[in-house]
């Protein structure tokens, strides 16, 4: 579920799977976008995100990108 998906700016220092890479483009906060982020990874069967990056767009549009790659850990 998307509540176990953890998030990781880095790569961590375990065995892990890559699925491929996700990304977000949402209006609202980084919560928000961190949270859409989650329940499509775990949609398509990550249990994580790793290399996670945030781009907070003009205050214009108020939207977040979150972008990262998908994985398995083991």
């Amino acid at each position: 579920s998307s509540s176990e998906v953890r998030i990781f700016a880095g790569t961590p220092d375990v065995d892990y799977v890559v699925i491929g890479s996700v990304a977000i483009d949402t209006p609202g906060n980084g919560e928000k976008a961190l949270s859409k982020l989650k329940e499509k990874v775990a949609k398509i069967g990550a249990n994580a995100v790793i290399n996670t990056e945030l781009v907070k767009f003009n205050s214009f549009s108020a939207r977040t990108g979150i972008s990262g790659v998908a994985v398995k850990l083991n």
